[in-house]
């Protein structure tokens, strides 16, 4: 779908060959071991309220296109400095990114990523979810987002793979 084909101007569908990426700044949000957990990615998507109904999806994850996103790690640190201001108690932290190519996002029938520009942060960028997650038991199905989360990768923040990815990520 083009920007000319989408129903709204204040979004528009990421180029396949750009990347979406979040910024992990909690501890609870850091996967352990060397691969994201099924359960990480379900937790946060409990706690999400439905997007505006003019939206074209059921879910989204706040991220960033890494095309438009020159500021990565001063983004997330002034993104830190915000959220100690309202609480200075929580420990928060520039301590990485999850990340994947939007084509790569896109092999998954049921996910897409918008550009959704807000006076903020003009590389904002939603991952989605277009269909509404089945349920087991009253519980979201593992299944449902086992997929995503086995494509999407991490890195450590202050890391040669963060600044290889930051340099090159899309230059290759």
């Amino acid at each position: 779908m083009s920007q000319e084909e989408s129903p709204h101007k204040d979004f528009s569908p990421v180029h396949p060959d750009d990347y979406w990426i979040r910024h992990l700044l909690f501890p609870w949000e850091f996967p352990k071991g060397d691969k994201l957990h099924p359960k990480f990615l379900e937790n946060f998507l409990k706690k999400l309220k439905p997007p505006p109904k003019e939206r074209p999806w059921f879910l989204e994850i706040s991220g960033r296109m890494l095309s438009q996103a020159n500021d990565v790690e001063e983004f997330a640190n002034r993104r830190v400095e915000e959220i100690k201001r309202k609480n200075p108690k929580i420990q928060a932290a520039f301590r990485g990114i999850i990340y994947q190519k939007v084509s790569i996002i896109r092999e998954i029938d049921t996910y897409d990523v918008f550009h959704e520009p807000t006076h903020k942060d003009s590389a904002h960028a939603n991952l989605v979810r277009l269909k509404e997650y089945s349920e087991v038991q009253g519980e979201m199905s593992h299944s449902v987002i086992r997929e995503l989360v086995s494509k999407l990768q991490w890195v450590k923040a202050n890391s040669s793979e963060l600044t290889n990815l930051l340099k090159h990520g899309l230059h290759q």
